[in-house]
């Protein structure tokens, strides 16, 4: 491994020394040049998870009536992740009842055949009779003999006592794997009534969700305000998005002015563009620059996705933003450095908290329907700050 190669994989697990206040870029990830403690881990995570849960606060004071719908969509959010955690569970548990039952079986086959060899010593020492052992020992004239007689007799003796105390010992095996299967049958059976109680929630939750949806773009499309909504919603993201950016551009400035290290060169997300992975295998619904409404145009793609199909990362990076945005649903922001910036939103339930740092292909969130009035993801990518054709940096389809 090269020189620069190491000092970028140390670099890479010791990001708290280059945030302040809110998110670490890729380039300065693998420019740290220093040992962070895990304080200064954990604070970076702190600073980030502050700066979203002051964003969410404004964001929570410029809802007006889609707050309805935010709030429903992190229920729906939280609900699904429980579901997806119980039938993780459930899963589990289906592998351990056939470890428990491939046990059991090794377990009767064992005792089985220790019955059977059991069943040949005592019909062996019924056919000799309770005094041949002694018999045996007083015909022999040879001292020598006789020690040797008297040896095997012990040695036959112990052997059938371990025999005797393995099958005992099997025998309470049997008993501990069944009442294990029992338990674990038990607790499967818990895990079921839960997941179908998750469920029709879920099920409660998303004709709520409809309703608040279909009530709202009613009373917009009587007003004619869909396009002024719309128009809202996007000026929100760049808000958010600039925030972003500024905190960003203030730790440049106090990492230069302590003089930390930063330029290893460019992000290699930069030496991607062409090659990065699509978040979901789902066709291209919405083009990048396509007509949204109006004089509206989309600055990402909207991709087909099933719901509840996951959403993959393009690149690895740090998630900065991770919750409901007006207009995108539950959303996730990932910071690749250098300016480059990608954004999943429209999700039914995310994955990462913000702080997070993530691998290329890792799961960032399960797609659903969160946005206003979207099917599918919305997959943005932006470059220092503008929106930039998903299709000219993601790979050909």
């Amino acid at each position: 491994m090269s020189k620069n190669a190491n000092k970028q994989h140390r670099a890479a697990r010791l990001m708290g020394c280059l945030l302040a206040l809110s998110v670490l870029p890729c380039s300065q990830v693998f420019a740290a040049g220093q040992a962070a403690t895990q304080k200064q881990i954990q604070e970076v995570r702190e600073q980030i998870q502050s700066l979203n849960q002051s964003i969410q606060t404004d964001q929570n004071k410029k809802a007006g009536e889609q707050k309805a719908i935010g709030a429903i969509d992190r229920e729906i959010a939280s609900t699904s992740s429980r579901i997806r955690k119980l039938q993780s569970e459930i899963k589990a548990s289906n592998q351990q009842l056939k470890t428990l039952e491939a046990r059991q079986e090794k377990t009767r086959t064992e005792i089985s055949e220790q019955r059977k060899a059991i069943i040949e010593l005592v019909d062996q020492s019924f056919r000799n009779g309770p005094q041949q052992p002694l018999k045996l020992v007083l015909n022999q004239q040879d001292p020598a003999s006789i020690t040797r007689l008297m040896e095997y007799q012990r040695y036959s003796h112990e052997a059938r006592q371990e025999k005797l105390e393995r099958f005992r010992s099997s025998l309470d095996e049997l008993h501990q794997i069944h009442d294990s299967t029992e338990a674990e049958v038990s607790r499967l059976a818990d895990l079921k009534r839960q997941v179908d109680r998750q469920q029709a929630q879920l099920v409660d939750k998303k004709k709520s969700r409809t309703q608040a949806v279909a009530s709202l773009n009613k009373k917009l499309t009587e007003q004619g305000g869909q396009l002024k909504t719309l128009k809202a919603n996007q000026a929100n993201l760049e808000s958010v998005l600039k925030r972003i950016e500024a905190a960003i551009a203030r730790e440049r400035e106090r990492a230069a002015a302590a003089n930390r290290n930063q330029d290893l060169g460019p992000s290699t997300v930069l030496k991607r563009r062409g090659n990065l992975p699509w978040p979901v295998d789902g066709r291209i619904l919405k083009r990048f620059g396509s007509q949204r409404e109006g004089d509206l145009r989309y600055e990402g793609v909207v991709l087909n996705a099933g719901e509840g199909s996951a959403v993959r990362s393009v690149h690895n990076g740090r998630v900065v933003f991770a919750d409901w945005l007006r207009g995108y649903g539950m959303l996730t922001i990932v910071d690749h450095g250098n300016g480059f910036l990608s954004l999943y939103g429209n999700n039914q339930s995310l994955v990462h908290q913000p702080g997070d740092m993530i691998s290329a292909g890792e799961v960032l969130a399960y797609s659903g329907s969160s946005g206003q009035n979207l099917e599918g993801v919305y997959f943005e990518l932006r470059k220092t700050g503008r929106p930039v054709n998903p299709e000219e940096w993601c790979s050909r389809r």
